[in-house]
């Protein structure tokens, strides 16, 4: 499975049915490793890429590999079962487990991939979500087995964060999550989601609208410019 992109595509198109053109991508390449910012404006194609890399659709025309693999050539389960070993996702709105604690929500992607405890190498799975939640700045005892419904929304977000870095999944991708911080909570949430990912070697992709952040990434692409199909719509 070893590539050395994490992600490409190539003459990648995708429409409902019976709908217009949605996305329409030439070519893109992530380098395994790189932090990509991905800006993703409402309009350009974002959530349809989004589910394009994580195997949730599958593009009427071209190829979309992930990690060397060609996610169409799975079956839809087969895809499922990729995506949780290999992709690790923040989203906008966190999609935390109100029920459960800070560090059993941050556990959960080992009790569906066996694979991604089987990457711990002899690291158990709750010393690595400990490890994560301290690497993110939530480490205190007090913190760890609380509910999650207990946390501010900055707090909720690193939980989110630590939970997709758990069982050190080559690709991340990261849905606008910093859009409900505020300056100061965003750069420091992002240093050390930046961090994280060169220290596992993860490749990031960072959806954001918002263009200040871009310098801190490897590269920055704009879907408007990307996808094709928001340009002939125009």
């Amino acid at each position: 499975m070893a590539s050395a992109n994490a992600v490409e595509l190539q003459g990648v198109e995708f429409a409902w049915p019976g709908k217009p053109l949605l996305l329409a991508i030439a070519e893109l390449r992530i380098a395994a490793g790189e932090t990509v910012f991905l800006r993703g404006p409402s309009g350009s194609g974002k959530s349809t890429l989004l589910g394009l890399l994580g195997g949730v659709l599958t593009p009427q025309r071209g190829t979309v590999r992930v990690l060397g693999t060609e996610l169409a050539s799975l079956s839809a389960s087969a895809r499922d079962c990729f995506r949780g070993e290999h992709i690790g996702f923040i989203f906008q709105m966190f999609n935390l487990i109100p029920y459960l604690t800070v560090r059993e929500n941050v556990m959960l992607p080992a009790r569906f991939s066996a694979a991604r405890s089987a990457r711990l190498a002899g690291i158990t799975v709750a010393a690595e979500a400990e490890r994560l939640l301290a690497a993110l700045g939530l480490g205190a005892a007090q913190l760890i087995d609380r509910p999650v419904t207990e946390l501010s929304i900055g707090q909720q977000q690193r939980v989110a964060a630590a939970r997709a870095l758990l069982g050190r999944p080559e690709l991340i991708v990261a849905d606008e999550p910093t859009s409900a911080l505020d300056h100061d909570a965003r750069e420091a949430f992002l240093r050390l989601l930046l961090a994280e990912c060169k220290s596992l070697r993860s490749t990031l992709v960072f959806v954001s609208h918002d263009s200040s952040l871009a310098p801190q990434f490897d590269r920055a692409i704009d879907l408007l410019a990307l996808n094709r199909a928001v340009a002939e719509a125009a």
